[in-house]
């Protein structure tokens, strides 16, 4: 399998994925393989080693899992801070009247 059928079926793959983070993987998958087959004799095992685009695809779906709960246990802590900030501020206002 060339690399562009390689590209092709991995994109097939990723299809539930945003455009833009599509795009963006896709962009590095190219450059990946565009450096590693600077050696013509590289690109069959290069393409080999990408060729199964489910694993690639289950690859990056597990990081957008894990970037998704980054993001929604940064926005608890932020929460949890502002709330713990407000009641600083409410005590602090009470205990001056």
């Amino acid at each position: 399998m060339k690399h562009d059928a390689c590209i092709q079926q991995l994109q097939l793959t990723m299809v539930r994925l945003p455009e833009a983070e599509l795009r963006k993987i896709l962009d590095e998958y190219r450059d990946y393989i565009r450096d590693a087959v600077a050696d013509p004799r590289n690109e069959g095992r290069l393409i080999a080693a990408l060729a199964d685009s489910r694993q690639l695809a289950v690859a990056a779906f597990a990081r957008r899992r894990l970037l998704r709960a980054q993001c929604a246990r940064l926005a608890r802590h932020a929460l949890g801070g502002m709330a713990a900030a407000c009641g600083v501020v409410a005590m602090y206002w009470l205990f001056l009247q």
